[in-house]
Protein backbone atom coordinates (compact mmCIF):
# COMPACT_ATOMS: atom_id res chain seq x y z
CA UNK A 1 0.00 0.00 0.00
CA UNK A 2 1.47 3.18 -0.93
CA UNK A 3 1.28 6.04 2.10
CA UNK A 4 1.93 9.50 1.57
CA UNK A 5 2.38 11.95 4.28
CA UNK A 6 2.89 15.59 4.38
CA UNK A 7 5.82 17.23 6.23
CA UNK A 8 6.22 20.96 5.93
CA UNK A 9 4.59 21.06 3.20
CA UNK A 10 6.08 18.38 1.15
CA UNK A 11 4.46 15.51 -0.07
CA UNK A 12 6.73 12.37 0.78
CA UNK A 13 6.16 8.16 -0.55
CA UNK A 14 7.28 6.60 2.48
CA UNK A 15 8.88 3.87 0.11
CA UNK A 16 10.49 2.14 2.99
CA UNK A 17 7.21 1.01 4.12
CA UNK A 18 6.68 -1.03 0.73
CA UNK A 19 7.86 -4.49 0.45
CA UNK A 20 10.95 -4.27 -1.61
CA UNK A 21 10.52 -0.27 -1.79
CA UNK A 22 9.33 1.30 -4.52
CA UNK A 23 10.09 -1.33 -7.58
CA UNK A 24 7.23 -3.02 -6.12
CA UNK A 25 4.98 -0.32 -7.63
CA UNK A 26 6.24 -1.41 -10.82
CA UNK A 27 4.60 -5.09 -10.27
CA UNK A 28 1.56 -4.86 -12.25
CA UNK A 29 3.15 -3.18 -15.47
CA UNK A 30 6.17 -5.87 -15.30
CA UNK A 31 4.62 -9.28 -14.62
CA UNK A 32 1.24 -9.05 -16.58
CA UNK A 33 -0.63 -11.85 -17.41
CA UNK A 34 2.45 -14.34 -16.54
CA UNK A 35 1.75 -17.15 -14.10
CA UNK A 36 5.53 -17.42 -13.34
CA UNK A 37 7.77 -14.69 -13.23
CA UNK A 38 11.86 -16.09 -13.03
CA UNK A 39 14.08 -13.70 -11.81
CA UNK A 40 18.49 -13.87 -11.69
CA UNK A 41 19.10 -11.92 -8.72
CA UNK A 42 21.56 -10.78 -6.74
CA UNK A 43 21.15 -11.18 -2.84
CA UNK A 44 21.30 -7.93 -2.23
CA UNK A 45 18.29 -6.32 -4.79
CA UNK A 46 15.30 -5.42 -3.31
CA UNK A 47 13.35 -6.74 -6.45
CA UNK A 48 13.38 -10.16 -5.52
CA UNK A 49 11.51 -9.39 -2.45
CA UNK A 50 9.22 -7.08 -4.49
CA UNK A 51 8.21 -9.61 -6.71
CA UNK A 52 8.26 -12.55 -4.46
CA UNK A 53 5.90 -10.23 -2.08
CA UNK A 54 3.76 -9.69 -5.17
CA UNK A 55 3.36 -12.74 -6.87
CA UNK A 56 1.91 -14.15 -3.54
CA UNK A 57 -0.05 -11.26 -3.16
CA UNK A 58 -1.74 -12.32 -7.00
CA UNK A 59 -1.33 -16.08 -6.57
CA UNK A 60 1.47 -16.19 -8.66
CA UNK A 61 4.48 -18.21 -8.65
CA UNK A 62 7.87 -16.02 -8.41
CA UNK A 63 11.13 -18.32 -9.21
CA UNK A 64 14.42 -16.29 -8.09
CA UNK A 65 18.13 -17.46 -9.08
CA UNK A 66 20.96 -16.34 -6.87
CA UNK A 67 24.31 -17.10 -5.48
CA UNK A 68 24.41 -19.86 -3.05
CA UNK A 69 26.21 -18.53 0.58
CA UNK A 70 27.58 -20.31 3.49
CA UNK A 71 24.65 -18.66 5.28
CA UNK A 72 21.39 -17.46 3.18
CA UNK A 73 21.18 -13.90 2.70
CA UNK A 74 18.33 -12.21 5.05
CA UNK A 75 16.65 -11.05 1.51
CA UNK A 76 16.61 -14.48 0.23
CA UNK A 77 15.36 -15.70 3.62
CA UNK A 78 12.52 -13.22 2.92
CA UNK A 79 12.13 -14.12 -0.79
CA UNK A 80 11.35 -17.80 0.92
CA UNK A 81 9.09 -16.18 3.71
CA UNK A 82 6.78 -14.87 0.44
CA UNK A 83 6.96 -17.84 -1.23
CA UNK A 84 8.77 -17.77 -4.36
CA UNK A 85 10.97 -20.83 -5.16
CA UNK A 86 14.83 -19.90 -4.58
CA UNK A 87 17.03 -21.46 -6.13
CA UNK A 88 20.78 -21.35 -5.23
CA UNK A 89 23.58 -21.60 -7.61
CA UNK A 90 26.95 -22.53 -6.36
CA UNK A 91 29.48 -20.22 -7.76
Amino acid sequence: MITLEKHNGITVLRNDLLTGGTKSILMPSIIGDANEFVYASPVYGGFQIALSAYCQSVNKKATIFCAKRKEMHPNTLKCIEYGANVIEVPY
